[in-house]
C-alpha cells in the first residue's frame, strides 16, 4: 500500500492564509501559568442565584421547539401531504394575503413614509421608456455566445432544479439548444415567460390556518431564469468593479463566505474583552424582504448606481408586465399584477436586494466600534443584520436610524426576532 499526500485546497488564498496563520500560532509561547490567558486556571463563574419567586427568564432565547412536535413539520407537510395544506387554508385567504403583500403600501393606512413613496413613484414615471446607456461597458453590450456559454457552464457546475414553469420548459432542454439561437431569444421578454405561478410554502412551526404564516414561492419559466442568470452575471461584474455592495454584506456576495461575519463578530468580542470594554450587539431581521422590495424604489436605486442600459430595461419590462396566478392543490386564482417584490427563487433576486440595501449606512460616531482603524457598526447576511455599538445609547441610536431607513424604503423590522446581547465588562 502506498500513501500519496494530496494538498486539498491548493491555490485557495483563504485556506492557504488560514494554514499559515495556524502554523504561526503553533510557535507562540504558552500563556503564563495562572495568568488571565491561562484557561486551565480560570475559576468557574459564580452560580446564577434563582429568584425566590416569579418565573426565571433565559439569558438568550431561541425559537427551536424544546420537544418533538406531534404533528408533521411544515416542511414535510408541504412536500408529502399537500392535501393537508389545502384543508388548513383556502385559496381565497392566500390570495387576499399575497396580493397586498406583493404591492405597494396603502396610501391611507400605511405606516411608511408616504412622501418618499410619492417621490419614488413620480421619479420613476418621469423616466423615458428606454434608459440611458450605463457607465459600465458590460451593461451596454448585447448577449453574446460567450455569455450563453458562461451561464451553461454555471448551471453545469451548480446543482439546479429541472422543475418547469407554465411553459413546461426545463434547463435540460435549454442546455441542448444552439447558443446563437439563445442569443437572439433574449432580445426581449416573450409573453409566455410573463405568466408566473405562485405556490404557498408554510413556515415551520406556525399556525397553518393563518394565511400570513405562508411564504410565496414563484414557479417561473426556466427560459426566464436562464435570462435572469445572464443579467445576474453582468450586474455582478459591474457591482464588483465599483464595489457597489457594502463589505458588511455577507449574503449572496461574490468572494464572501457564510462564516465571514461570524468571524468578524468574534474578533470584535475578543477585542472588547481584552481591553476590558463593553460591546452592545443587536440581532435584527427585516421582515418579508423580497416581497416588500418596492419596484419604483429599486429602479431609481439602480439608476443612481449607474446600472442602466438594455438589461435595466429588460428587467423593468419583465416586472412591469409579469402577471401571477396563485395555485393551491387543483385550484388556480385569477391573475394579478404586483408593484413590489422581487421574484422569490429567481437567480437575480438576491443581487437586486443587495443593491437595494446598499443605500443603507450608519453615520460615524464616537460610540462606534473601531478595530485596526476600521469602523464596524453593522453587518448583514441578506436581510439579517447585526447592529453594533460600545454604548447602549449608541446601539439604540443605530436601531432608530435603521428603523428610519426602513420607514423611508417601505420595509419593516420584525420585533419578535430582535435579540440584544452584551459582551465584555458588564460593570461599565
Amino acid at each position: 500500500m502506498q500513501f500519496i499526500k494530496v494538498k486539498a485546497h491548493s491555490g485557495n488564498d483563504h485556506n492557504d492564509n488560514a494554514d499559515q496563520l495556524a502554523k504561526t500560532s503553533c510557535h507562540l509561547p504558552l500563556p503564563v501559568s495562572g495568568g488571565p490567558d491561562d484557561l486551565s486556571s480560570v475559576p468557574p463563574p459564580p452560580p446564577f442565584p434563582l429568584p425566590s419567586h416569579g418565573p426565571t427568564q433565559p439569558k438568550v432565547s431561541m425559537t427551536f421547539p424544546l420537544t418533538q412536535p406531534s404533528k408533521p413539520t411544515a416542511k414535510h407537510t408541504f412536500r408529502k401531504n399537500s392535501g393537508y395544506i389545502t384543508n388548513c387554508v383556502s385559496l381565497n385567504d392566500l390570495y387576499n394575503c399575497f396580493k397586498p403583500r406583493l404591492n405597494p403600501p396603502d396610501l391611507q393606512s400605511s405606516h411608511f413614509n408616504m412622501d418618499c413613496l410619492h417621490k419614488q413613484n413620480t421619479r420613476a414615471h418621469l423616466q423615458d421608456h428606454t434608459s440611458p446607456p450605463s457607465c459600465f461597458p458590460m451593461l451596454n453590450s448585447e448577449v453574446t455566445v460567450p455569455d450563453i456559454k458562461q451561464v451553461k457552464s454555471y448551471l453545469s457546475l451548480h446543482p439546479h432544479s429541472n422543475t418547469s414553469g407554465i411553459d413546461n420548459s426545463t434547463y435540460s432542454l435549454i442546455m441542448d439548444l444552439n447558443n446563437s439561437n439563445l442569443c437572439n431569444l433574449y432580445c426581449k421578454v416573450p409573453t409566455a415567460w410573463l405568466i408566473t405561478l405562485l405556490s404557498a410554502l408554510p413556515k415551520q412551526g406556525k399556525d397553518l390556518s393563518d394565511a400570513n404564516n405562508y411564504c410565496a414561492i414563484v414557479l417561473e419559466s426556466c427560459f426566464l431564469k436562464f435570462g435572469t442568470l445572464l443579467v445576474l452575471h453582468k450586474l455582478t461584474n459591474a457591482a464588483e468593479l465599483s464595489n457597489l455592495i457594502s463589505l458588511s454584506q455577507n449574503g449572496f456576495h461574490t468572494g464572501h463566505r457564510t462564516h465571514n461575519n461570524a468571524f468578524i463578530l468574534c474578533s470584535l468580542i475578543e477585542h472588547t474583552c481584552k481591553r476590558n470594554q463593553t460591546l452592545f450587539v443587536a440581532f435584527v431581521d427585516i421582515s418579508n424582504t423580497f416581497p416588500s422590495t418596492n419596484h419604483n424604489g429599486l429602479w431609481n436605486c439602480l439608476k443612481d448606481l449607474g446600472l442602466t442600459g438594455m438589461y435595466y430595461d429588460w428587467l423593468q419590462n419583465l416586472y412591469t408586465d409579469m402577471c401571477f396566478h396563485l395555485v393551491l392543490g387543483n385550484t388556480v386564482s385569477d391573475d394579478f399584477v404586483t408593484g413590489s417584490g422581487v421574484l422569490m427563487g429567481d437567480p437575480a433576486s438576491p443581487m437586486l436586494w443587495n443593491l437595494y440595501l446598499s443605500t443603507f449606512s450608519l453615520p460615524n460616531h464616537p460610540d462606534n466600534m473601531v478595530i485596526n482603524g476600521t469602523c464596524i457598526s453593522h453587518l448583514e447576511h441578506a436581510n439579517n443584520m447585526v447592529i453594533i455599538s460600545t454604548l447602549a445609547s449608541g446601539l439604540q441610536r443605530h436601531i432608530n436610524e435603521l428603523q428610519h431607513w426602513c420607514y423611508d424604503n417601505f420595509l419593516s423590522l420584525s420585533p419578535s426576532k430582535l435579540e440584544v446581547m452584551i459582551f465584555g465588562n458588564m460593570c461599565l
